[in-house]
């Protein structure tokens, strides 16, 4: 098998575990069976097929007959029949079923609606497991229409949906079987989706509000640009008028120079 061998030595031993398990349970209806028909006796005596007499004998004296192991049996055929919300997995646990589902759904979580059904309403007879069950996928249609009635609204996922009606636990999305996403926590406290659109509606009045600032850095840095080159163009001019100057000087200079060489001795005046 491929991947890190931590993880599938992990996986090889539930599969197996559980696998153990159930056929434990098959061994004990057949000795209850027997019992029930023929004795105790009987039935210590004569295992099934696929068990030996000594292993049959120890799993009757050191574990179906054992106080401690019948009480926590006792309390778990108690705790069972007070869920109201089975469900017909069987075999197949619910995060397998939605993994596959989701592999086979082009690596998309499928409809809560979907999995919720195939897992609670029995095809064969077109009846719930039991009424409460039939009432939440009601209330799922519901709420998931009034969601989608909205203009613009985001489409409701199924993490959040299974918050909103099968109420959030702590550690698993309920129907999905799944942990619960860091999103889902953030919608669960708000209760509903309003707080994801709320943020949604803050961050584009953000962007908006940036897009502004840029426009206006933009233009400033046009208008400084404008004036740089009004100011360069200035300075060309001024280079110019001081270059006139210079050159007149220059022309004033020899021509009086000229003059006092003719013998001129009078003063000049600007």
């Amino acid at each position: 098998m491929e991947g890190d061998p931590t993880n599938v030595s992990k996986a090889v031993a539930t599969k197996c575990g559980r696998s153990l398990s159930s056929h434990t349970y098959r061994l004990r209806k057949k000795y209850l069976n027997l019992k029930s028909a023929k004795g105790e006796e009987y039935a210590r005596s004569h295992p099934p097929p696929e068990c030996d007499l000594e292993k049959w004998k120890n799993l009757i004296d050191k574990k179906w007959n054992d106080t401690n192991w019948l009480k926590q049996s006792n309390a778990n055929i108690d705790n069972r029949n007070q869920l109201k919300m089975k469900h017909r997995c069987g075999s197949k646990s619910l995060p397998v079923r939605v993994h596959e589902a989701t592999i086979a759904n082009g690596g998309k979580l499928p409809e809560l609606l979907c999995v919720y059904k195939s897992t609670h309403f029995n095809d064969v007879t077109k009846q719930w497991i039991s009424p409460e069950c039939e009432e939440n996928y009601d209330n799922m249609i519901k709420i998931q229409a009034e969601h989608c009635s909205q203009p613009g609204v985001v489409p409701i996922t199924p993490e959040e949906l299974s918050v909103k009606v099968l109420k959030p636990r702590s550690r698993y999305v309920k129907g999905l079987g799944l942990r619960r996403s860091f999103s889902v926590r953030t919608t669960s406290a708000s209760t509903n989706s309003d707080y994801v659109r709320r943020l949604e509606m803050e961050i584009q009045e953000q962007n908006e509000e940036i897009q502004s600032q840029k426009e206006e850095i933009t233009a400033q840095k046009r208008e400084i640009q404008v004036q740089k080159e009004e100011i360069q163009a200035q300075n060309k001019e001024i280079g110019k008028m001081n270059g006139s100057i210079d050159e007149h000087f220059e022309i004033t200079s020899s021509i009086m120079e000229f003059l006092r060489k003719q013998g001129f001795k009078g003063q000049f005046r600007g």
